[in-house]
């Protein structure tokens, strides 16, 4: 009888990945509710990831090879930029030849168009860039996550060290 219960237990296991050349250098700054803003600055954000599903045969849920590959590719995108985002009402923001104006209030600033990543974020807070990141990574690699019996996982992101956020997405 005692096997028969063991066998109906649901097992899970969660995989981590939390590497240093994983991350991205990037610019940015947050408007507030409160009607203020921070200057514009940067952060080298730590990208980390854990992944929840059953094992899988072989014994593993899956190669760890695969979703780091895909997290560096998708930091590189966003190395060396600085982050605007579009779907904020208080920013401004248009492209100007080589150039990408953002106003918001008496600010402008004036960048070239290469050093800019705009994103379809509300705000370029650790929240949004998170979600983002995690969405980037559902598109590339959500198929091979449900064939692979990933229920969910939880994309971090680290502004520095010991602040940042975890998003998490089920599949």
């Amino acid at each position: 009888m005692a096997a028969a219960v063991l066998s109906s237990r649901v097992v899970s296991y969660r995989l981590f990945v939390r590497r240093e050349e994983i991350r991205f250098s990037a610019a940015h700054f947050t408007l507030f509710s409160d009607g203020t803003a921070e200057r514009l600055h940067g952060h080298n954000y730590l990208v980390s990831l854990e992944i929840e599903g059953a094992q899988a045969p072989y014994g593993m849920l899956l190669n760890f090879h695969e979703f780091k590959e895909t997290l560096r590719e998708i930091c590189g995108e966003m190395d060396e930029r600085t982050v605007l985002p579009t779907r904020n009402p208080d920013l401004n923001i248009r492209e100007a030849g080589p150039q990408v104006e953002v106003r918001w209030k008496d600010r402008l600033y004036s960048l070239p168009k290469e050093d800019v990543l705009l994103l379809p974020l509300a705000n370029a807070t650790v929240e949004e860039l998170a979600r983002h990141l995690a969405d980037r990574l559902r598109e590339r690699l959500g198929r091979r996550l449900v064939e692979a019996g990933v229920r969910e996982f939880v994309l971090g992101v680290e502004e520095s060290p010991g602040q940042g956020c975890r998003y998490r997405a089920s599949l």
